[in-house]
């Protein structure tokens, strides 16, 4: 395959490499990919924006990678896939809160691997029979995490010789004709030569003389036969020797265990690219060359342009020589998959449009598709949406509405709250914060689950109940399940899984009470109410915070029987720490009743909490409560979350030239009822949102 590994790397570059499409300008006007007809992307509608606006130039999205969200996303919708391959990339620059932010989407050589290897894997899961059930464990990983008897090694695990064994538990869907295949080597100094087997539910089913290395090792393999259900496997070390005094002793290392079925399917998403079947079609040439144009397509998220269209079929033909008509798919579905075309979306204008430097011009049908696909869904887009904007629809208010109410109730729009809300409630922050065990005992990782469904179910919710924004603050419903109702302090739902519930004025309910944002905001082992404070006033108020001063004395942790509230006033009496400390303490030590992992607490080294606490422009509250009853009334909330949104939505800071669009927003908004779903329809319709300047200095 190395030769065709050369061609196809060629052919990336020819499709549209990724270094190749990184090199286009900010304003996606080097490249094709404009589609539909002449007059495709003006309207053509009384109420869509064709006249140029008054409001002032809107800046372009510039070239936009797929984050690893929208990468596993799209390749799910693609190619009907369960894998992730983006969760093995490194994690996306984070910009001004979001890492959607086309100017941190940086990419490396090493990204660039990584693409190579997932495009190969998902070809090979996509196109090929597999075995219709099949368990892969590695030793290493599983006995470190389960706590096994034993010692890493550098490709797995090296066994006890005390006759503990590896144990491991399967459930089998249905009876399973299988082969057990387990990675695995061994030496000894003296006798005796180690020795493997593996026992089903205590019964051995397989023994082995170890005669391979550490150094070398080989798969060792027995045929079985599953019943369905439960089962226990044990990889046992029977003769394991340990005798110091004669210099006896021996080792097993074992990689890893398989297991897959004899019985080979088609992989579901086959039928995704295999559009019609060559073997059954008049002329099997004219089939291939629907199936690798089709996949094209949907893969660059607009249609071919002829020579696009011929350069793929060209490509087939060539690997078709080499490697076989069926091979050359899954090879030509590789080169797509790493194409500039596939792993970046730009914002190119649509044909037809008038000229002027100064004009704005509506953005491509299928780009602005795109746009809100991966603004709702951090996906592509879907065949009916496609089907829009080949109509011209996404560029009327009428248009653009009935799809964003349509992609609001698919399951798809789950994408919203694992890429917006993720990042606005700090969920992906709590992901990776690391409470201190002797502090907080009572933290594990249901608890950390069941914090970050909450928020993101929260939000959710939003998108389809018609309530207002506002009303975010003090709702008459949460999301519990017991372990975190129990944490809360509220009544058991009776439900290990989360689940909507109504929740009485005076209970803990409410967006500024959540445990997610309160945990991911602490210190490892104490509360941070300058880390609240500063995100309360960015996340909730868009409040602007100066930068802190150079060669400022750092923060002192409380003397005994002092609080941190007043270790903060002494910190505050330097008058280099004042001027952020005055602007971002009050808020957050409004919330000192919430300990470090978002528990109730009334004492703080022993003293009494004090939780008086005041927000820009020294509004004060005192507590949780209060301040949520402040905030649901505040416009300043609205317009914040207004402001988070509509970056998101374009992938991009917001500058001054906003500014205008932002305000004709947040007049909007009440008039069209106030809820978050009206808050997206506006953000889709304004010019923002689905034009762009004819030419960009």
């Amino acid at each position: 395959m190395a030769h065709s590994s050369v061609k196809l790397l060629a052919a990336t570059l020819v499709l549209g490499g990724c270094y190749q499409g990184a090199a286009v300008d900010s304003a996606g006007t080097g490249s094709t990919g404009s589609g539909g007809s002449a007059d495709e992307g003006t309207g053509g509608s009384d109420d869509g924006p064709g006249e140029p606006t008054p409001l002032g130039p809107v800046l372009p999205e510039p070239l936009h990678r797929l984050n690893r969200l929208e990468y596993n996303n799209t390749v799910r919708d693609l190619l009907g896939t369960t894998l992730r391959p983006a969760d093995s990339f490194p994690p996306d620059n984070v910009t001004n809160g979001f890492d959607n932010v086309a100017d941190g989407l940086t990419l490396t050589p090493a990204l660039m691997d990584l693409y190579a290897t997932a495009a190969r894997t998902l070809a090979t899961a996509t196109l090929l029979p597999a075995p219709r059930w099949a368990v892969h464990i590695g030793a290493r990983e599983h006995a470190t995490a389960t706590g096994q008897a034993g010692n890493a090694f550098d490709w797995g695990w090296s066994m006890s010789r005390f006759q503990e064994g590896l144990a491991f538990s399967i459930d089998v869907p249905q009876a399973e004709n299988t082969v057990i295949s387990i990675l695995a080597g061994g030496d000894a100094f003296g006798k005796p030569t180690p020795e493997m087997g593996v026992l089903l539910d205590g019964v051995e089913v397989g023994h082995w003389l170890i005669t391979s290395l550490p150094t070398a090792p080989v798969v060792y393999t027995v045929p079985l036969a599953l019943a369905p259900g439960p089962h226990s496997v044990v990889i046992t070390f029977p003769n394991g020797s340990d005798q110091p005094a004669e210099n006896i002793f021996n080792s097993l290392v074992v990689g890893y265990l398989d297991i897959t079925s004899d019985i080979l399917v088609t992989p579901a998403g086959r039928a995704l690219v295999y559009i019609c079947e060559p073997a059954t079609a008049p002329v099997p040439d004219d089939c291939y060359r629907s199936i690798v144009g089709n996949f094209a397509q949907r893969a660059w998220r607009r249609p071919l342009t002829p020579a696009e269209s011929d350069a793929l079929f060209a490509l087939w033909q060539e690997l078709r020589a080499s490697e076989g008509p069926d091979a050359a798919v899954g090879l030509v579905v590789r080169a797509v998959l790493m194409s500039s075309k596939f792993l970046y979306r730009a914002s190119f204008p649509g044909p037809g449009a008038p000229e002027g430097p100064e004009q704005l011009v509506p953005l491509d049908n299928y780009a602005l598709a795109g746009r809100l696909s991966y603004f709702l869904w951090s996906s592509m887009p879907d065949a009916l949406l496609l089907s829009a904007a080949a109509a011209g629809e996404l560029h009327t208010d009428d248009g653009m509405r009935k799809q964003v109410e349509r992609m609001l109730v698919d399951p798809r729009a789950a994408g919203m709250r694992h890429g917006f809300a993720a990042l606005w409630l700090s969920t992906r922050a709590l992901a990776y914060h690391a409470p201190d065990p002797t502090v907080f005992p009572d933290f594990d990782e249901p608890l950390r689950a069941a914090m970050a469904q909450e928020a993101e179910l929260f939000f959710g919710d939003f998108l389809l109940n018609g309530e207002q924004v506002g009303t975010m603050m003090n709702p008459n419903f949460g999301y519990l399940n017991d372990r975190l109702a129990q944490h809360y302090g509220l009544p058991l739902p009776g439900s290990a899984e989360m689940t909507r519930v109504p929740l009485a004025a005076g209970q803990r309910r409410g967006l500024m009470m959540q445990g997610a944002w309160l945990t991911a905001t602490s210190a490892s082992d104490h509360t941070s109410p300058i880390v609240r404070g500063r995100w309360i006033l960015d996340q909730v108020l868009c409040t602007p915070i100066p930068p802190p001063p150079p060669d400022i004395p750092p923060l002192m942790k409380p003397e005994p029987g002092e609080t941190v509230r007043e270790t903060l006033a002494k910190h505050r009496e330097n008058i280099l720490c004042a001027g952020c400390h005055n602007l971002l303490d009050p808020a957050g030590l409004g919330m000192e009743k919430f300990d470090g992992i978002g528990a109730l607490r009334v004492l703080e080294n022993g003293l009494p909490i004090d939780v008086t606490g005041a927000i820009p422009p020294g509004i004060p509250f005192e507590g949780a409560s209060e301040l949520a009853a402040l905030l649901e009334d505040d416009p300043h909330f609205s317009e914040c979350l207004t402001e988070k949104l509509y970056s998101y939505a374009l992938g991009r800071v917001r500058v001054p030239n906003d500014l205008p669009y932002l305000d004709e927003i947040d007049a909007a908004l009440p008039e069209e009822g106030g809820t978050l779903t009206s808050l997206i329809e506006l953000i889709t319709i304004s010019p923002a949102f689905r034009m762009r300047p004819k030419k960009v200095e």
